[in-house]
């Protein structure tokens, strides 16, 4: 008969027993779980500055958010694209005012199969792994074929996310 942490680390759950960590991951899955919960998406015409700002503010302390965002931000390909913005949850009070907060509802993005070159779809997908999303692609698969400009912003996406200095840019 197995022990607690026995049993924990066969499911493939967190073990370390810290109360301040367990009370951190508990926190971070609510954060994903409440991401575009009951919320109006965004208007087409935010400004794309408008919106790179509230979809930074809105991943502002979740350094996976932050460098899902900052993926696709960097990429350019998503977020002038009206039927992505279509699965772009906000904060805007009142409406037609710019948004103060953000974020993407990945798993809407990667559901809709909105048509795109490859690697933007690659992109995406990375973006949305990055953030928690399973997109069930294989990370291989979204690897492969990224031509080097791709490959070094996927690079500073991952090295953000693991809370790393920027590897692709060292001189930054």
């Amino acid at each position: 008969m197995g022990t607690k942490d026995t049993d924990r680390e066969t499911t493939g759950e967190h073990v370390c027993g810290d109360a301040a960590c367990e009370n951190l991951l508990r926190a971070l899955k609510e954060h994903a779980a409440s991401k575009g919960k009951g919320t109006p998406m965004l208007d087409h015409d935010v400004s794309l500055e408008d919106l790179e700002a509230a979809l930074r503010a809105g991943a502002a302390g979740w350094v996976r958010d932050e460098a899902a965002v900052d993926l696709l931000i960097a990429h350019g390909a998503w977020l002038t694209r009206n039927d992505f913005r279509e699965c772009v949850g906000h904060d805007a009070i009142p409406p037609g005012f710019p948004p103060e907060t953000a974020w993407i509802d990945f798993a809407t993005a990667i559901n809709e199969e909105m048509p795109a070159p490859p690697n933007d779809y690659k992109i995406l997908c990375l973006a949305a792994e990055l953030a928690g999303d399973d997109t069930g692609v294989p990370i291989g698969a979204l690897l492969a074929d990224l031509d080097a400009s791709e490959t070094s912003l996927v690079l500073d996406a991952v090295a953000h996310a693991l809370g790393l200095v920027n590897l692709a840019a060292p001189n930054q």
